[in-house]
């Protein structure tokens, strides 16, 4: 929980994208038993893997409607959704935010891509990083490695680490997340950038 002022954000990790529907209900639990003090706005960050954009927002729709409210939801876009309480209107936005935009992938694809935006060089190792991870997987030799394409971003992700900052390829995630300057990348502002319409 962060506070700024007399406002509060809170971050919820689910543990992965078929896990919204515990956070949902609790949500939906906190704004119809207390609406004055309830959650305001709600953005929800999900890879899409190989899913279009459509069925995510569809399964979206879903676990929202398991809680008795029927949402309409458009990605990367503010949603407002009124609800009633005891005969009082209240009003939550709910941001879905399904990466990447254009193609298929998680937060991996926009951090690699993000490392092939700083140059050249950095341009040309995450190229050869994805052929050389899709080599492994189309040559018909791995049994136990990237028998799932959720894998296939994060392998391609590690390549590029391992040429670009050797010292940090054996580090903790944290402190490799810690040491880019992603907010200045515009893959990741093109992204992320409604957070910061909404909460900043």
């Amino acid at each position: 929980m962060y506070r700024r002022g007399g406002d509060n954000v809170a971050l919820w990790c689910v543990g992965g994208k078929d896990n919204f529907g515990p956070a949902l209900q609790f949500i939906h639990t906190v704004n119809t038993h207390f609406p004055e003090s309830g959650f305001q706005k709600l953005a929800i960050v999900t890879d899409r893997d190989d899913n279009d954009i459509g069925c995510c927002l569809d399964k979206m729709h879903a676990l929202f409607l398991q809680q008795g409210w029927s949402v309409c939801l458009e990605n990367k876009k503010e949603n407002a959704f009124f609800y009633d309480v005891e005969g009082e209107r209240f009003e939550i936005t709910i941001a879905p935010i399904i990466i990447p935009f254009t193609e298929p992938g998680a937060i991996e694809t926009i951090m690699v891509n993000a490392i092939g935006e700083t140059g050249s060089e950095e341009h040309s190792i995450v190229n050869r990083a994805k052929e050389y991870v899709q080599s492994f997987v189309s040559s018909g030799n791995l049994t136990k490695y990237l028998q799932h394409k959720r894998e296939i971003p994060k392998a391609i992700l590690s390549s590029v680490i391992s040429i670009t900052n050797p010292d940090c390829s054996t580090a903790y995630f944290n402190e490799l997340l810690i040491s880019n300057d992603w907010e200045k990348k515009e893959i990741v502002k093109t992204h992320f950038g409604l957070l910061k319409t909404m909460f900043i």
